[in-house]
Formats: C-alpha cells, sequence, structure tokens
C-alpha cells in the first residue's frame, strides 16, 4: 500500500507534496499522518546534513511558510492539530489584521484596500 506522501505525488506530479497537502488534507488523523511521514522523508532524504539532523525543526518551518500564506480557515485546523508547527508573531500580529481589514472593507469584491 502506498504512503500518504506517495498519494500526494500520484495526486499532483511534478509538484511539491507539501503544497499539495495543505490544500488537500482536512481531517486531524490525516495532518499527524502527513506530519510523519513528512519529519521521516526529510530525515532520509534531507538535502543537507542539517536537514538529516533536525527533520522536525524544517518540516515545522516549511510548513508554518506555507501555512502563512494559505487561507485562515486552512492555517488555523494545521496549527491546531501540529502544536510544534506555531505561526510567527509577524503573521499573527499583522497578517491576520491586515487581510480581515481588506476583506472586510472591500466585501471580498475582489479589490485590495
Amino acid at each position: 500500500m502506498a504512503t500518504l506522501l506517495e498519494r500526494l505525488e500520484k495526486a499532483s506530479p511534478g509538484r511539491n507534496f507539501v503544497f499539495t497537502a495543505i490544500e488537500t488534507l482536512k481531517t486531524p488523523t490525516e495532518i499527524k499522518q502527513f506530519y510523519q511521514e513528512y519529519v521521516d522523508y526529510l530525515r532520509q532524504h534531507g538535502a543537507s546534513e542539517e536537514i538529516r539532523a533536525n527533520p522536525e525543526a524544517v518540516a515545522n518551518d516549511n510548513i508554518r511558510y506555507l501555512l502563512e500564506r494559505n487561507n485562515k480557515e486552512t492555517a488555523n485546523r494545521w496549527f491546531k492539530v501540529l502544536p510544534n508547527v506555531k505561526p510567527s508573531n509577524f503573521w499573527k500580529k499583522y497578517f491576520l489584521s491586515f487581510f480581515r481589514r481588506s476583506y472586510s472593507s472591500t466585501n471580498c469584491g475582489g479589490k485590495w484596500g
């Protein structure tokens, strides 16, 4: 049986499976399974000794970086399920308030500010 990472790669060939996971995985079980497989993948196949030595930190940073550029609902779901992946203070303080103001002022009509 194929691993979750293999299924994500097959679903979007040529695309980084982390992007696909963030966009498609919804349940806590799926997200936790992805995280564990991703950490194991980095431990075995990381591009440098530093990555292979501390795959959790790299996984946390990569996932956090992508979540902070995703929609609030998705980001909150992942942050809640993965407590070691924390949003940066900058993101929490500035981006959330900016997007709230932008969306409420434009009524989601496609214009910014």
